[in-house]
């Protein structure tokens, strides 16, 4: 009797464990694939954020090569004067 009792214990223990393993390495297996859609949206925002970076850069030496035709503009035309009729 107490055999057949240790016995079903050992199978109870051995299923148990088995299937704590396959649960485990089913959560790795989705952390994995976690891991790697997050380097991938991480890789994703640093390119942007670079492109971004080189758009806003441009942006800037358009804006000051425009205030310096205007500031020119605005030198030539200050000895100037306007009639109105």
């Amino acid at each position: 009797m107490v055999g057949m009792i240790n016995a079903q214990l050992k199978s109870l223990i051995k299923d148990h464990i088995a299937g704590q393993t396959k649960a485990n390495e089913e959560y790795s297996k989705a952390i994995e694939a976690e891991n790697a859609v997050t380097k991938d949206l991480s890789s994703r925002i640093d390119q942007r954020f670079e492109e971004t970076q080189s758009q806003m850069s441009l942006l800037v030496k358009q804006m000051s090569a425009m205030n310096a035709s205007i500031s020119k503009l605005v030198s030539r035309n200050e000895g100037v004067e306007t009639k109105t009729t």
